[in-house]
Formats: structure tokens, C-alpha cells, sequence
């Protein structure tokens, strides 16, 4: 089996027709002929998987059959069995099945804690949140919250996000005012990034920055109203 790298080499439309056939030894075999059965062709499958996971469950569950099996045949590869791991529980989660989400999201973090993959391990704290807020599970769902924030960048728009998804959770819980504060450290990272777009003429990224920013002010306005603070929360909307 070839090792060459294929992460320069996207694997092509026609490739993929192939591949997607949903037989494994159809698709491994097509990949031995493309000498493209290596470390950075599963990686690939893996985040087709992970993109796809809502829209075509089908081909996802495929791709990270096929991913799965080259990760088995190259061995050592914790990096890469944690990212097929994180895409199952994506696909799992999709299919409504919660309980194998978790385990297999803790699985994936497991993974990546052996290879000290610090942000990735972040990043997935984000998915554990959803899937225990789902459950009903506010406290561990808190707890995983919290450590995504303290691991993701200090001030990143990721961290912003991270930031407005415990007030949600907060706000489930009819913790306004704690909820308010997290919304406010959020709008204080997107208006500081929106001013980094602006001045550096990038379009695409202040249209996000003030999508975010509207988006936000509805959530502020929302808890505002909670709490009977009607003025504010037409004052947040109208800032918007």
C-alpha cells in the first residue's frame, strides 16, 4: 500500500463517483489503482465525512468506512483515528443516536490528548456541549463549555462562539444576567475583529463580523427582555 502523501492531491469529482459505491473492497480497490491509499487520503474521506455528515449520511458513513480501514492497515495513527472518531460521532449524532456520540467524542479527545493535540481537543468540547445540552445534561454540559473556552484562542472569534453557546446554555437554564455577560465578552471579540477587517479592506470578513454582531444583538435582546429590561433590549437591536 502506498504511503506517498495525497494531501496536495485532492481526490477528484470522478475519483469520488467511484468510491461512493458502498462497497468497501470496491473502494479500497480504486484507491490501490490511484496509489492513493495512504495516511492523507483517509484524512480527506475523513473531513468529506465530517462535511456531509448531515446532508448525505449516506456517502459519509462510507467515506469513514474507507477511512477507517486504511487508519487499521497504516497503524499508529491516533491523529487520524481521533479525527474519524470526531466524524463518527458527528454522523451519530445526526442519526439522533446521543449516547454513541458522546462515547465516541470522549474517544476521539482521548486520541488526541496522546498526541497532545490541544486545540483540536478544544474545538471538540464544543460538540460535547451540544450533545449533553441535548440530554438535558446543564451541568456537564457547563463544565464542557467552559473548557473549550479556556482552550481555545483568548480573544478568537472560535472563543466568541464558544463565549455566546454557554449563554444559550445559561439562558436555558433562566440564568440571564450570567448569560448577558458572556454575550458581552463575545460582541467585545467581534467588534475588535470587525475593526481589524475594516481596516484592512477585507470584505468577506467584516460582512461576517457584523453577521455575527446582528445575530448577537438578538440574543442580548432576547435575555434583555427576560429580565424586563425592554429599553435595553431595543437599544441592543437597534445598535445592530
Amino acid at each position: 500500500m502506498s504511503n506517498a502523501p495525497a494531501r496536495d492531491t485532492p481526490l477528484s469529482p470522478d475519483l469520488l463517483a467511484r468510491l461512493d459505491t458502498g462497497d468497501t473492497a470496491v473502494g479500497l480497490a480504486e484507491l490501490e489503482r490511484a496509489g492513493l491509499a495512504s495516511a492523507a487520503t483517509a484524512e480527506q474521506l475523513t473531513g468529506l465525512a465530517l462535511a456531509q455528515a448531515e446532508s448525505n449520511p449516506a456517502s459519509a458513513a462510507h467515506w469513514l468506512a474507507l477511512a477507517e480501514i486504511l487508519a487499521l492497515r497504516l497503524g499508529g495513527q491516533p491523529a487520524l483515528q481521533a479525527q474519524i472518531a470526531y466524524a463518527q460521532a458527528r454522523l451519530r449524532l445526526s442519526a439522533g443516536d446521543l449516547g454513541a456520540a458522546e462515547a465516541l467524542i470522549r474517544q476521539a479527545q482521548s486520541l488526541w490528548q496522546t498526541v497532545g493535540a490541544a486545540p483540536q481537543i478544544a474545538r471538540s468540547y464544543l460538540g460535547l456541549t451540544q450533545i449533553l445540552t441535548m440530554q438535558g445534561r446543564y451541568a456537564e454540559a457547563e463544565e464542557a463549555i467552559h473548557a473549550a473556552i479556556a482552550g481555545l484562542p483568548a480573544g478568537s472569534p472560535p472563543q466568541a462562539q464558544a463565549r455566546i453557546n454557554l449563554a444559550n446554555l445559561l439562558r436555558r437554564q433562566e440564568r440571564h444576567s450570567e448569560a448577558l455577560l458572556e454575550y458581552s465578552a463575545a460582541q467585545a471579540t467581534y467588534t475588535a475583529q470587525l475593526k481589524i477587517s475594516q481596516a484592512d479592506g477585507d470584505v468577506s470578513g467584516t460582512a461576517q463580523m457584523q453577521g455575527a454582531l446582528a445575530r448577537l444583538a438578538v440574543n442580548q435582546a432576547n435575555a434583555l427582555m427576560y429580565l424586563d429590561r425592554p429599553d435595553e433590549a431595543e437599544a441592543a437591536l437597534l445598535e445592530a
